[in-house]
């Protein structure tokens, strides 16, 4: 292993981004099941602050990563053959296979490439994915795949991430951009708007980026905080300030710019051996989840627990080979063509 990739794996990120893919689902199948999602702290679902936990390490990693790339295309590439080569091969199989199955579309209606593509930018990321007939009666049925609409925020944060940095290397801008996020975040908060960005919500898109670049300004200060006492400080602060805000009107956004430095003074703490560098699963886990559960939980006869189970054991199995058959192939590709690349963070 060259000393670069021990330096890009001295961390626990993939570990801690595994278990955030993993708490999501466990959530999701209480709500899949009919029941309330389990809370932390009267904040976040836990998946919700699993979320927080991938915008976080996605902005710490993908700004570091920026410095690797050529230009802001060059930047942009590698972030897309990270994010939609499994994420055009999830969304074949859930028209094809969950739309052919549940919906009363005709096989005609399936079989040319413009129906395919017209089904394709209908139902991703960038409008909240349905199809007709899919999961009725399910009692989440609003969704194909209900976790899907982050990645739009995502690829969001990666644009401007990239614009921001193609101006000016400094961390200043990556600084005054969290301020206007909190200020935009507050402004829809105090006029209740339900503007939506890529058909998300405002108060959604502004909360998630904010996290996304308090990471992003962590990646790039690094060299300020990375002593150990400092981190250790800034960790408590974190904590204290977060304890303290809790309940109150401010929490939430609080929560949103505080969890981030948590997540990152945590993964960088300790490195681990098990995950890391080796595979990435994490991503697979995400955007397979919600369909396997919607599934296992109304189409078997099996309990909540035996169907969380069951729904682990495939999600597991389809994340797997979605990393071995498409993402690690595609990052490759990206490897091939430029030797200094890195896989990005993901959703």
């Amino acid at each position: 292993m060259s000393s670069s990739a021990r330096i890009t794996h001295r961390n626990s990120f993939d570990l801690i981004r595994h278990i955030a893919a993993l708490s999501v689902l466990f959530c999701h199948h209480y709500a899949i099941s009919g029941f309330r999602e389990p809370s932390v702290g009267g904040l976040f679902s836990v998946g919700g602050l699993a979320v927080v936990v991938f915008f976080s390490i996605s902005g710490y990693l993908v700004a570091k990563s920026f410095g690797r790339c050529t230009d802001f295309l060059d930047f942009i590439g590698r972030r897309s053959r990270r994010i939609f080569p499994g994420y055009v091969a999830c969304c074949f199989l859930m028209i094809y296979l969950l739309g052919f199955a549940y919906s009363d579309l005709t096989i005609a209606q399936f079989s040319s490439k413009a129906a395919y593509f017209d089904m394709l930018v209908s139902y991703s990321v960038f409008v909240y994915p349905t199809i007709p007939k899919v999961f009725d009666g399910y009692h989440l049925n609003m969704a194909v795949n209900g976790s899907l609409w982050t990645l739009s925020v995502e690829f969001m944060c990666y644009l401007l991430l990239g614009a921001v940095l193609s101006l000016s290397k400094s961390f200043k801008p990556v600084l005054l951009t969290i301020a206007l996020l909190v200020a935009a975040y507050l402004w829809i908060v105090a006029t209740q708007s339900t503007q939506t960005v890529w058909y998300v919500p405002g108060h959604l898109v502004t909360s998630f980026a904010a996290s996304f670049f308090v990471g992003s300004l962590l990646g790039m200060t690094e060299v300020s905080w990375k002593a150990k006492n400092a981190r250790l400080w800034l960790g408590l602060s974190a904590c204290t300030l977060l304890y303290v805000t809790n309940g109150k009107p401010e929490a939430m956004i609080f929560a949103h710019l505080l969890i981030p430095i948590i997540t990152i003074f945590i993964g960088t703490s300790f490195s681990e051996r098990v995950v890391a560098g080796k595979y990435d699963i994490s991503y697979g886990i995400y955007i397979y989840a919600f369909p396997v559960q919607q599934i296992i939980v109304n189409a078997t006869p099996l309990g909540f627990w035996t169907s969380m189970v069951a729904s682990f054991v495939v999600t597991i199995a389809l994340a797997t080979a979605s990393w071995r058959l498409i993402e690690k192939p595609a990052i490759g590709l990206g490897k091939k063509q430029a030797p200094s690349s890195a896989p990005a963070a993901g959703a």
